[in-house]
């Protein structure tokens, strides 16, 4: 598998999740859980990611986790610029969009502020970024208090250009 842009080619090989790390995993694992939950009305599925963050990540950081994933996908959902795609949780393979979703919080979690704007610019309009970085912050924020560091990768800057249709598989 590859992830191709028309100018560019992002990755000689498609990632899948396990070649993510923990944390990265982390965070495309409840992402797909919390927008499988919306979209069929499944309101268990919230309820158990309520339960099991609080449990694994205390009352305090359970819930800001819990909170800011939903932050992140309502803001997601209101104000995206184009159709985001995600795979079903269970799915080993990784979409171009769920890459960028994981950059843009690692870009708030190392605070590199012109990367996190970048990749949010990529995913939804400008009126929905001040919320969009603010769920990214403390989200990363939270999950590095327990260790789920996410790698600070150097991206160019020309992966978050919307302009090229980008496709995968």
């Amino acid at each position: 598998m590859e992830i191709k842009n028309s100018k560019h080619m992002l990755n000689e090989q498609m990632l899948d999740l396990v070649d993510l790390n923990e944390a990265e995993r982390f965070i495309v694992r409840a992402i797909r859980k919390w927008l499988f939950g919306h979209k069929f009305g499944k309101q268990h599925i919230w309820d158990c990611m309520w339960r099991d963050y609080r449990f694994t990540f205390g009352e305090e950081d359970g819930c800001k986790i819990v909170t800011s994933i939903s932050s992140i996908i309502s803001t997601l959902l209101k104000n995206a610029n184009r159709r985001i795609r995600f795979h079903q949780p269970c799915c080993p393979c990784l979409i171009l969009d769920e890459y960028y979703l994981v950059r843009f919080i690692a870009a708030c979690q190392h605070k590199d502020w012109p990367k996190a704007h970048a990749a949010a610019r990529f995913l939804i309009s400008e009126h929905g970024i001040g919320d969009f970085l603010l769920a990214g912050t403390r989200l990363g924020k939270a999950m590095s208090r327990h260790a789920l560091q996410l790698p600070n990768n150097q991206l160019d800057m020309f992966m978050f250009d919307s302009s090229d249709i980008c496709y995968v598989h």
